[in-house]
């Protein structure tokens, strides 16, 4: 351990059940410091009144007592530490040796972050024994360089929004948490001082650190492997040309979806998981195309592996008439009626791609979702109806900002469907997606019996059950950044645990969640694929058609 950090600087970075399983107790926190933890962590568990025994039966869950948990508050001696905080000492040796002014063209949240994504980068070719230099090209190593700084930005950029102007001088706090400029401070200092003061992101950043160094090894591992089976020369000067990092959500220990272009020229989305739904799903649009439908379904490769897969890159692209665009809109309402038959959820903006009249969906893991509840704030008729697609607006309405169905949101994007610069909204193009959903039904319903085994390979596989939004995990996240939340990691896990807990969440998730986090990735969950669906009666089906009219009406 580094001599400037005392214990109970480290142990002020565990979590609860970190905490529980490190520390020795002692004789406790004394009032009134205790009785306002104490008092915190009721409200966060009763939420207000709304759930009156949250906290006696978080305590009986734990077999613990309001006394057992301020004596583990109180103490300042450890037994045996996580692994993580030799990342987190190693860390703060390098931030104690190194000096690096703040830098032109980089925020403040960006310019702290830069020596920890350094020392990070460090870690991954010492330990990770990965050198990105004699496998990927200078312009894709420096954008996996520049996206392993907001990496670490965006976990600390609650903490310095208040202390430093966005592109300002050099600002830090001062032990009272006021700000203080001066021109010579360094970013490694500021960090210091944020780590000091904010124990729990000490944690993330160490964390962060491992995962990072993990999830780019194994990336390197299968891509050259995928390099191998795609013929590229082994006298390329690089293996990989250029790569565009983070274009999904953390998942899985901070792992994220990438593009790459391999030295052959070729586009490929790496996907740090199995593709299996994915697979099944272009084969059943396969299978339509041979089957003869009218509007037939641009079909892309995926290549899948255990714990990863590779998809064929599809770019955005405009629609050279108003003819496309109609057709774009008709696959989309064939699409929408597959979706439903095969209850899938999820299918929001940021996961298809308007390739011209093609509308790709890129991301099948929620196929074949379950009956569970997503949320309180779902409406019982929304989790029967078509609606539940994601395809949609939600009939409760939304902003523009918030509205992230695949038909709807209007914020400009991979989805979005263009002629000659400008946007084509769904809602002009209602009797198109009514048609194609019409031509769906009309061309299954004579083929039932071969369409129904054809569905019948998706049911071997696993898929995403979500319990939970992602806005809404989005939303916890965030909240748990908060400068108050990361003063010690024992109330930053109380507080993601108390509201991970609304009593729809099975027990189980409640704690894989609380896990995922607490290491800053957004949580996800898998499970058995449900059946799918019978074909729909004709009222259903009209039934639906109010739907989709009514939803595009009202965005």
């Amino acid at each position: 351990m580094a001599s400037t950090i005392a214990p109970s600087w480290i142990l002020r970075a565990l979590t609860f059940r970190e905490r529980r399983q490190c520390v020795q107790t002692s004789d406790g926190l004394r009032p009134p410091e205790g009785i306002r933890r104490l008092q915190l962590y009721r409200h966060w568990f009763t939420r207000g009144g709304r759930d009156p025994d949250g906290w006696p039966r978080f305590l009986a869950e734990n077999q613990t007592s309001d006394a057992d948990l301020l004596k583990v508050l109180g103490s300042d001696r450890s037994i045996v530490l996580p692994k993580w905080t030799v990342t987190l000492s190693e860390l703060v040796d390098e931030l104690q040796r190194r000096k690096s002014p703040f830098k032109q063209g980089h925020n403040a949240a960006e310019n702290i972050a830069l020596p920890v994504a350094t020392y990070a980068w460090r870690h991954l070719r010492d330990k990770g024994h990965v050198d990105l230099d004699s496998f990927a090209s200078q312009e894709a190593t420096s954008a996996l360089q520049r996206a392993l700084t907001s990496r670490f930005a965006r976990l600390n950029s609650h903490l310095i929004k208040d202390l430093v102007p966005s592109d300002g001088p050099c600002v830090h706090a001062t032990g009272a948490g006021r700000p203080k400029t001066s021109p010579t401070v360094t970013c490694e200092l500021v960090a210091l001082q944020l780590l000091q003061t904010y124990p729990g992101l000490g944690r993330l950043w160490a964390v962060n650190v491992e995962n990072w160094s993990r999830f780019i090894r194994d990336f390197v591992v299968h891509a050259k492997t995928f390099s191998k089976s795609q013929g590229i020369s082994k006298k390329a000067r690089y293996v990989i040309e250029t790569i565009d990092p983070d274009l999904s959500d953390f998942h899985h220990k901070g792992r994220t979806v990438m593009r790459v272009r391999f030295a052959n020229g070729k586009d490929w989305f790496y996907k740090p998981r199995s593709t299996t739904l994915e697979l099944q799903w272009f084969a059943l649009l396969r299978w339509l195309n041979r089957a003869g439908f009218e509007t037939p379904f641009k079909v892309i490769r995926v290549i899948c592996r255990k714990d990863h897969s590779w998809m064929q890159a599809v770019a955005p692209r405009q629609c050279e008439s108003r003819t496309e665009v109609t057709m774009y809109y008709r696959r989309a309402g064939a699409m929408l009626y597959l979706l439903y038959l095969l209850r899938g959820v999820d299918v929001h903006a940021g996961n298809i791609i308007a390739a011209g009249a093609d509308p790709v969906v890129i991301d099948c893991e929620s196929l074949l979702h379950p009956t569970i509840r997503i949320s309180k704030e779902a409406t019982q008729a929304e989790e029967g109806s078509i609606l539940r697609t994601g395809m949609l607006p939600m009939s409760r309405g939304s902003s523009q900002s918030q509205n992230t169905s695949a038909l709807g949101r209007k914020v400009l994007g991979s989805h979005s469907v263009r002629l000659k610069d400008q946007q084509m909204q769904a809602a002009d193009f209602v009797d198109s997606i009514i048609a194609g959903f019409c031509d769906m039904d009309a061309f299954i319903r004579p083929r039932a019996a071969r369409f129904q085994r054809a569905l019948g390979r998706f049911r071997s596989h696993s898929c995403r059950h979500i319990y939970r939004p992602t806005m809404s995990y989005g939303s916890i996240m965030n909240q748990s950044l908060s400068p108050a939340l990361l003063r010690d990691g024992f109330d930053r896990s109380l507080f993601l645990l108390a509201f991970c807990r609304d009593g729809l969440v099975p027990k189980r998730i409640v704690r894989s969640d609380l896990v995922a986090l607490e290491r800053g990735d957004i949580p996800i969950a898998h499970g058995r694929v449900s059946r799918p669906l019978q074909l729909p009666t004709k009222r259903v089906i009209n039934e639906m058609l109010t739907q989709i009219r009514q939803a595009l009406a009202n965005n």
